[in-house]
């Protein structure tokens, strides 16, 4: 993208002291432009232009065709976020009922019916024997409960 130099008038001096401090760091923390970034950077870039050699036209429509872009990836984002937290809820709704076993860091192998399935910061958990699980922690999956078999030396 080309931006047009700035003249030492007032206006640009003017539309210049509204843009952040470039030695600042970002508020949020991030290193991303988002699409009041790009307003801004717009705005100004029209602001100072030079009224006798106006922006291009195919130059515009290029960085209207990247807003629109930018626009579209949030919005995808945001959508296959929602759709990947869904997918998950139902993934542990499908344990319900069933049998499993999983790993515990504090007591081991954990087996027991799935009674429950809670939501913890956007996370769904099983809930085996009164306990939360993640869905990660899950090492084998039955529909009848286990039995167990005495083991027999021979």
């Amino acid at each position: 993208m080309n931006i047009p130099p700035i003249n030492n008038d007032t206006g640009s001096r003017a539309a210049l002291e509204t843009l952040p401090d470039p030695n600042t760091p970002p508020a949020t923390g991030t290193n991303t432009l988002g699409v009041n970034d790009f307003l801004k950077l717009i705005t100004v870039q029209l602001q100072n232009q030079d009224p006798l050699k106006p922006m291009d036209d195919t130059e515009f429509v290029s960085q209207m065709t990247s807003f629109t872009a930018l626009q579209q990836t949030q919005t995808l984002t945001a959508d296959f976020e929602a759709y990947s937290q869904q997918a998950a809820v139902n993934s542990a709704n499908g344990f319900l009922g069933g049998y499993v076993t999983v790993a515990d860091n504090a007591l081991g192998e954990v087996t027991g019916q799935v009674t429950a399935v809670r939501i913890e910061d956007g996370t769904p958990k099983i809930i085996i024997n009164g306990l939360p699980y993640d869905l990660s922690a899950v090492q084998s999956v039955s529909i009848t409960p286990p039995v167990d078999v005495p083991v027999t030396n021979q």
